[in-house]
């Protein structure tokens, strides 16, 4: 009878009970951490309703991290030694990192991309954010608000009623102290005017106009102050210039706009100014939505004739969105006297480097997000939709006399690696040209500068600088003397 061979240790699966009593005390700072998180976030919830859906998830990850941790505790293989031991590794290391930033790395950590920058240069820095910019306004007295843009409400990120019926505003509140975002340094602010829109006041009344500028956040004048945008340089010479630009408009919504908002003034020349960046992702978002039915001839909305009822309505609807951040920042204030060890927790100090090393963007009101200088890409921009945007564009302009010029700006990227850059927009110069509309080619000018990347703020992706949207105006200049010839 042969004798059985008794199993070698070294070849046995199961961990001998001291050393799973050894990992099971290693899993006891990451448990503890977990059920201090929940617990966290659990807290948030209680005082937080602006972002309850990703505390959730948050909440539900946790529980299920900290579930399958337990559930480690009974497992006696080497493996769950060798992960334990890697794992418990990896987070004391990063755990005394977070510390160590905590307690040591503050100022460096909570200095965002623009303020180093402003540091750097010996340029002031302005560390509020928009909320307490908006708080600040108001305390002297001023009527202040968000930028409240049509994307808000187009994109599907909020809902718009008037009289119960929905609707989408094409511009921000009226005859207010609006608060947009903070590139340079210092808040981009402006007077909104009787439509919401960055004029000063009184284009808006009957009477004929010059010029109309359609565009995006690049035409509104992010980030630069007021007198340096291209439309206040451009309205020195030609005073009736109604500026209808607004962050996060896409070409079905400058259609739009053009129809409710200029084209009762019949101006003279409308300048469509499209960014390469965004423009064509937005209009995928916008064909989605009921701004498709400005491709029906003759299609509006109820915005002029319910002006003031609009106004009143959209005025309520950013109160509402303030008081929720204001509750919002109310309570992360009376959850500041657990830090540091909140931001250990979180460790918020850690993603605040990585942040600083991608380049994040800086804080702004959720409202006023940026739509984003890089490209947003699309598998198959929708180049037939496009065209039909602007042939409708065109008839309405020339139906009462006037001239469509179309603008092309170009973006970030294309300067920052010309060698990788992949051009989103090939085919648009050619099928501009070939709908009859005269084209003014903004890579053209930024490409003669000596160093493209200086019109961009502290040389990174972002808005046009002062230099670069006095580019803009010069090429908008030179078209509108031979359209608009001075006597």
């Amino acid at each position: 009878m042969p004798e059985e061979t008794a199993p070698q240790p070294g070849r046995s699966r199961t961990i001998p009970p001291g050393v799973h009593l050894f990992t099971n005390l290693l899993l006891v700072p990451p448990l503890l951490y977990l059920s201090l998180g929940l617990a966290y976030v659990l807290l948030l919830l209680a005082h937080n309703q602006f972002q309850s859906r990703r505390l959730l998830l948050a909440s539900l990850a946790l529980g299920c991290l900290m579930g399958g941790g337990l559930a480690l505790c009974w497992v006696r293989t080497r493996w769950k030694a060798q992960l334990v031991l890697f794992g418990s590794t990896l987070f004391g290391m990063l755990f005394l990192l977070e510390v160590f930033l905590a307690f040591r790395g503050r100022d460096y950590a909570d200095l965002s991309r623009i303020a180093r920058h402003c540091h750097r240069l010996g340029l002031p820095y302005d560390d509020r954010t928009g909320l307490e910019v908006i708080l600040a306004a108001r305390a002297r007295g001023a009527r202040a608000y968000p930028c409240v843009h049509p994307s808000a409400f187009w994109s599907g990120m909020y809902q718009f009623d008037l009289h119960s019926q929905p609707l989408i505003p094409l511009g921000g509140v009226s005859d207010a102290y609006t608060v947009v975002q903070n590139e340079f340094g210092y808040w981009f602010t402006y007077q909104s005017d009787e439509r919401g829109f960055h004029n000063p006041p009184g284009l808006h009344a009957p009477g004929p106009l010059e010029v109309v500028l359609l565009g995006d956040s690049c035409t509104q004048g992010c980030s630069v102050r007021s007198e340096e945008s291209f439309a206040a340089l451009l309205r020195a010479d030609y005073p009736r210039t109604l500026n209808l630009g607004l962050r996060g408009n896409g070409p079905l919504t400058e259609l739009a706009s053009l129809r409710e908002y200029g084209a009762p003034h019949r101006p003279r020349a409308v300048l469509w100014f499209f960014y390469e960046g965004n423009d064509l992702a937005d209009l995928e978002q916008e064909k989605r939505t009921d701004l498709a039915r400005y491709l029906e001839p003759g299609y509006r909305q109820p915005l002029y004739a319910e002006t003031h009822e609009l106004n009143q309505a959209l005025a309520r609807w950013a109160d509402q969105q303030v008081a929720r951040e204001a509750n919002y920042v109310v309570g992360q204030r009376d959850l500041r006297h657990y830090e540091p060890w909140t931001s250990i927790l979180l460790f918020r100090r850690l993603r605040q480097a990585r942040a600083l090393l991608q380049g994040g963007p800086d804080a702004a009101l959720p409202l006023a997000g940026d739509p984003g200088s890089q490209a947003a890409r699309v598998a198959q921009p929708d180049f037939d939709t496009f065209g039909t945007v602007l042939a409708r564009a065109r008839e309405e302009v020339r139906g009462w006399g006037g001239t469509l010029v179309f603008f092309y700006l170009p973006q970030y990227s294309r300067y920052s690696d010309p060698s990788r850059y992949q051009d989103p927009c090939v085919p648009v110069p050619a099928l501009v040209r070939r709908l009859g509309i005269p084209f003014v080619d903004l890579r053209d000018s930024f490409r003669r500068v000596p160093d493209p990347l200086a019109l961009f703020p502290f040389r990174e992706a972002g808005h046009y600088t002062p230099e670069g949207y006095r580019l803009v105006a010069d090429a908008a200049r030179k078209e509108l003397q031979r359209l608009l010839p001075r006597r």
